[in-house]
This record gives structure tokens, C-alpha cells and sequence, in this order.
């Protein structure tokens, strides 16, 4: 999971962490469990986390697993300007 949301989320105080969970629409609670790795975000959730933490935390970092199928949009190969392909599932 994201060491980068754990900061985030963890670094702002109680009122902080009460207004942020409703700028995404979740809760504190869940967010704690995503923060210590014990739920994976929904798409749009992470979405919601990256816009609400300024791209502080990267919804790539929140799926790092699936994050190039999901948004294959974001693939954009390193100094190259073209675009990574997303990997095939294996069947």
C-alpha cells in the first residue's frame, strides 16, 4: 500500500482527517484501513484522494498493482512523450 497516503492521512490532525474523508465521501474509519493497508480503494475513491490531496498522493501509488489498467492514460513512457501499453491479462 501507499506509504505516500499513510503519511498524508496520518500527517493531518483529527479535524483534518474528518474533513478530508468528506471531500473523498468515505469515512475516517475506512480511510484508516486503507492507510494501513487492510482495504485496496475503489477506483474512484482514488480518484477522489489524489484531487483532495493535490496530487499529494498519486492514485497510481494507491494501485500499484492495477493502476496501468485501470487509467492507461497515466502510461506515458519516460522521455519519450509515447505512451506504455498496459499488460494483457494472463488467461
Amino acid at each position: 500500500m501507499s506509504t505516500a497516503f499513510k503519511s498524508y492521512f496520518f500527517g493531518l490532525d483529527k479535524m483534518g482527517r474528518e474533513l478530508f474523508a468528506t471531500q473523498v465521501g468515505s469515512s475516517v474509519g475506512y480511510l484508516t484501513l486503507v492507510a494501513n493497508g487492510h482495504r485496496m480503494p475503489g477506483s474512484i475513491l482514488c480518484v477522489d484522494i489524489e484531487r483532495a490531496s493535490g496530487g499529494a498522493v498519486r492514485r497510481r501509488d494507491l494501485r500499484p498493482d492495477d493502476w496501468l489498467r485501470r487509467w492507461p492514460e497515466l502510461a506515458v513512457v519516460a522521455g519519450s512523450g509515447r505512451r506504455k501499453k498496459p499488460a494483457k491479462k494472463a488467461a
